[in-house]
């Protein structure tokens, strides 16, 4: 059996803790640019380009928490591949930075054009998070092929 060396990696659980800090932090963030854009004053501005830059900032905030789900994807493949657990994490974080992005851009177009029904694109953005919600499979599976030379039973 083959010592392992806790004090350059952390555990599993350690990592699993810290991702699950991490998506609940943004996940309130996203609740929070909800109670900030309740205290907003309506702007009024010329509603015919409105309407186009609505469209776009409500597009790319949807494609933004779309093309997560891809990004998280590509990133647990290759942490399989290459038996990287911090691959695992950067997935992670990356694709609930995309959706709370995504969010933002509801709140930016409030500010922007005043659009009544900004909260889609947040409600959209923070359901993208909750589907990114960590689980402790991918972890796992990042470390097989090292569980497995360190002697432990595989989970």
């Amino acid at each position: 059996m083959k010592p392992m060396n806790l004090g350059t990696q952390p555990s599993v659980d350690a990592r699993y803790r810290i991702m699950l800090v991490i998506w609940l932090a943004l996940l309130s963030a996203v609740g929070i640019y909800f109670v900030v854009a309740q205290f907003e004053q309506p702007v009024e501005v010329d509603s015919a380009q409105n309407k186009m830059l609505t469209v776009i900032l409500s597009g790319s905030g949807t494609f933004m928490v779309g093309v997560s789900f891809a990004v998280k994807q590509r990133f647990l493949g290759q942490s399989v591949e290459r038996q990287e657990i911090a691959l695992v994490q950067t997935g992670f974080i990356v694709a609930i930075a995309m959706c709370e992005a995504g969010a933002l851009l509801g709140l930016v177009d409030l500010k922007v054009t005043g659009n009544r029904y900004y909260f889609v694109v947040m409600i959209i953005g923070a359901l993208g998070i909750l589907f990114h919600f960590p689980r402790r499979d991918h972890l796992l599976a990042a470390t097989y092929k090292n569980r497995l030379d360190a002697g432990e039973p595989r989970k």
